[in-house]
């Protein structure tokens, strides 16, 4: 069994945090006692805690591979860094007419934290840049963040790194916004 911290106000007061809570509790992922989570396993933990949106992306990507020609896909690709040292995962990733398309899924809250001065947001831009960068000239990337807290300092980032982004509301029609953005 694990436990998570307790929630924040921010997690307490959003209608799409309760609702994806529910959906989990629903399918006996997660219980929720004295404002914590409390996971079955360690499966249940990683699923709730954000590989689930792996899996939807996953899930997008195989529906559009067949009308798109999406030729290789897949989620949790571990990659090694030219020097050999540093190691990271994709989140998700798609080959597409020789190009490498990155994907990044963030769930977690991406806004400033008032501690650093910098936000998640910003850390998960620099991060995917870097991969993109290593992925070649061709290579296109992503940003899905589903709580829709960006930043417009850091979607102004993101804009300025050729980055696109996925956020919030938009994930409703996450199949129509990957398929344009796969063109």
């Amino acid at each position: 069994m694990f436990v998570s911290q307790e929630l924040d106000k921010y997690d307490l007061d959003s209608k799409a945090f309760d609702d994806l809570i529910s959906m989990f509790k629903h399918e006996n992922m997660l219980s929720l006692k004295d404002n914590r989570l409390i996971f079955p396993d360690g499966h249940a933990r990683r699923f709730v805690n954000g590989g689930w949106l792996e899996y939807l992306i996953l899930q997008s990507l195989s529906t559009l591979a067949p009308t798109l020609g999406i030729t290789d896909w897949g989620t949790g690709i571990e990659v090694l860094a030219p020097n050999g040292k540093t190691q990271n995962e994709l989140d998700a990733a798609c080959l597409l007419k020789n190009t490498l398309y990155i994907i990044e899924c963030k769930s977690a809250n991406l806004a400033f934290d008032g501690k650093t001065g910098e936000t998640s947001g910003t850390d998960a831009l620099y991060k995917l840049d870097a991969l993109r960068r290593m992925g070649g000239l061709r290579t296109q990337a992503m940003l899905v963040d589903f709580r829709g807290s960006l930043g417009d300092i850091d979607k102004n980032r993101a804009a300025q790194m050729n980055l696109a982004v996925v956020s919030g509301s938009q994930l409703r029609d996450l199949r129509g916004v990957l398929k344009a953005w796969l063109r």
